[in-house]
């Protein structure tokens, strides 16, 4: 009896008909290949050989591993996911296997910094940072007629903020703009292009520390643009926190003496002139301040309790206290006949 349930059993299996059904794998040696010189027989994938052409014709031909440019101890996914042609969701590090290959790669190899590409600073922003240059400027030098040259200067920038777009790059507009690349300013007066060349060259001597800003927060939101950092970063590298540096970048608080180290942080990490930022903060701060009293401060707690004392004498002698007399209508009920 059992022979003859095995045998349908076996028939029942052979059968053509219920093999889709079953959905059984095909054990066909030769539709499996296994890549040449792959010992461990890994299962062969696209990132995989992305991976082993970026070592072969990248790494192994000089290159270093991309780092990433806030963990400098950590490859950059990024960078090695477009240089591979792959998305970098298949090589984050969620994904054990390639997170491996790429640490590994990263140890025979080495790490290289990422470069850090510059943020554009928005013409719009600029062109406040400008104005308030060439006031200085002005005032400096003494010319005659200051106030008619800033006014020109001025009107320059607005009517290049209103032809060109204010969130694009200070640079690229004044180079467009002094070459009449730019639509709108082909037939613009002489005049025109010499503020233009001017607010160019301020640019220019910005990048290379000279003439800076005078304005501390002017001169911290160009270094920061400069610099392409986040403000976080900076920040870090500089002991503080991120709020603390938007106070300082909007101009709204300024850092006291006692923080002038962090500063000097700050100007180190924005590639700027020592003493650079202190010495225009010392100066904000002084103008900031009102003339404080000379007097000792032990003198005003003094006088500021005798005037306590002097009010509460004074309101406890006017205050209204009762009066022991009986009063006219008592005494009038008192003195009435009695019915």
């Amino acid at each position: 009896m059992r022979t003859q349930q095995t045998e349908t059993t076996e028939t029942f299996l052979n059968n053509a008909a219920f093999l889709p059904s079953l959905r059984l794998p095909a054990l066909v040696d030769d539709e499996v290949p296994v890549p040449a010189g792959d010992e461990a027989g890994r299962r062969r994938t696209p990132a995989t050989a992305a991976l082993d052409a970026y070592e072969e014709k990248h790494l192994k031909a000089g290159g270093k591993v991309e780092a990433s440019p806030d963990q400098p101890k950590v490859p950059y996914w990024k960078a090695i996911a477009a240089k591979v042609n792959l998305p970098a969701s298949l090589l984050a590090a969620k994904h054990l296997p390639y997170r491996k290959r790429i640490l590994a790669l990263a140890v025979t190899y080495g790490l290289e910094p990422a470069p850090i590409a510059p943020t554009p600073l928005p013409f719009a922003d600029f062109a406040m940072i400008a104005v308030a240059h060439r006031e200085r400027e002005l005032e400096e030098e003494g010319a005659d007629g200051r106030a008619q040259k800033l006014a020109v200067f001025t009107a320059v920038m607005q009517d290049i903020e209103a032809e060109c777009d204010p969130d694009q790059d200070a640079r690229d507009v004044l180079v467009s703009v002094v070459t009449s690349a730019g639509a709108g300013f082909a037939n613009k007066s002489a005049v025109f292009f010499n503020e233009a060349n001017r607010a160019l060259g301020y640019v220019g001597n910005w990048d290379a520390n000279e003439g800076l800003p005078r304005n501390p927060a002017h001169l911290l939101r160009y270094a920061l643009a400069r610099s392409g950092l986040s403000q976080s970063k900076v920040a870090n590298m500089a002991g503080t926190n991120q709020a603390t540096l938007s106070n300082w970048l909007t101009g709204k608080r300024g850092p006291i003496e006692a923080h002038f180290a962090r500063v000097n942080l700050v100007e180190k990490a924005l590639d700027l002139p020592h003493d650079s930022l202190t010495s225009r903060f010392g100066a904000w701060r002084r103008q900031a301040r009102p003339a404080r009293s000379t007097a000792p401060p032990t003198t005003a707690r003094r006088r500021s309790g005798a005037s306590r004392t002097r009010t509460a004498c004074t309101s406890g002698r006017n205050a209204k206290r009762p009066s022991s007399r009986p009063s006219a209508s008592s005494v009038t009920r008192r003195s009435a006949p009695s019915a």
